[in-house]
């Protein structure tokens, strides 16, 4: 076993503080960017919900058009 002299002590530290201050730049964030980011996935949430919502109006449309035909048809079928 050998023991670590106060250079070596001092070495040591000083390259785990570069281990963690490199670390650190890679993790550096750009705020702006991810606001960006969560700005547009809601648009595009918002705008998925509105179409949902447009393509269900209009099936209903359709559905109740197709009601009030056969009701027509039905009412023209009867004879008296």
């Amino acid at each position: 076993m050998v023991k670590s002299t106060l250079n070596d002590v001092r070495q040591k530290i000083a390259e785990l503080r570069a281990k963690t201050a490199a670390s650190a730049e890679s993790k550096q964030y750009d705020f702006d960017q991810r606001i960006r980011e969560i700005k547009a996935l809601e648009q595009k949430t918002k705008d998925d919900a509105r179409e949902r919502k447009k393509l269900e109006r209009k099936e209903k449309q359709a559905k109740m058009e197709e009601q009030a035909k056969g009701e027509v048809d039905e009412d023209v079928s009867v004879s008296w």
